[in-house]
């Protein structure tokens, strides 16, 4: 697991933090008992489904593959908030694509940027 920082947010699922190994991405530690085993799999699927809609791929977080199916954690790129107030027609439109396949993306939707892309927009992060 990589070295992690201080708490970011915390979730139903688990805890975000800072990874210190990696400046821009997060360590996503899943609470042990309150989810499957397997979730940093199946997330990491679900957010590879979701970047494989068509003209979406810029709408969702980046993430780094388990290298064990059962580890407790994901690493993610980071979200970062802006300034701009949020698109909230691009939103609708990011939610209409990528409902049904992904039918907890209403939920997951974050406005904010990333190291890799400073523009900002809606993105899933699952």
């Amino acid at each position: 697991m990589p070295r992690i920082g201080r708490e970011l947010g915390r979730g139903a699922e688990g805890v975000v933090y800072e990874n210190l190994d990696q400046p821009g991405w997060v360590v996503k530690e899943f609470h042990k008992g309150g989810t499957s085993p397997l979730q940093a799999g199946n997330e990491f699927r679900n957010l590879e489904k979701a970047r494989a809609v068509p003209g979406r791929a810029d709408n969702v977080v980046k993430a780094q593959a388990p290298a064990d199916p059962r580890q407790g954690f994901l690493v993610k790129e980071e979200v970062y908030p802006t300034n701009m107030p949020p698109d909230m027609v691009q939103r609708a439109q990011v939610r209409q694509d990528f409902l049904p396949q992904i039918p907890d993306a209403d939920g997951n939707l974050m406005w904010g940027t990333t190291a890799d892309n400073p523009t900002p927009r809606w993105l899933l992060v699952e």
